[in-house]
């Protein structure tokens, strides 16, 4: 069975107070050829039918900075918690 997404991406108004974006280009670094984070990261979760893609993100994110930070095991944050609270800020 597919799962069917919805998408309920709301554009942005354009505000004075954006900033602009200039690129200023560095000079080439050698980087490494493959890097492995699966150890500093917890393990992927499905967002199911429910679309809570930033929440999913940020949990993640919170418990890798957890990791790295803290040099502790990373706690299993709600991702629901957040995508809840995200939804309600949003309006």
């Amino acid at each position: 069975m597919k799962t069917q997404r919805k998408y309920n991406w709301k554009p942005d108004l354009p505000d004075q107070r954006d900033f602009s974006f200039s690129l200023k280009v560095a000079p080439p670094v050698r980087l490494p050829t493959h890097i492995d984070l699966r150890e500093k990261c917890s393990e992927v979760e499905d967002q199911g039918h429910i679309g809570s893609c930033t929440g999913n993100a940020l949990a993640g994110l919170i418990e890798y900075l957890e990791l790295q930070e803290m040099n502790q095991s990373f706690e299993d944050v709600s991702r629901l918690f957040i995508y809840y609270n995200e939804r309600i800020l949003e309006n």
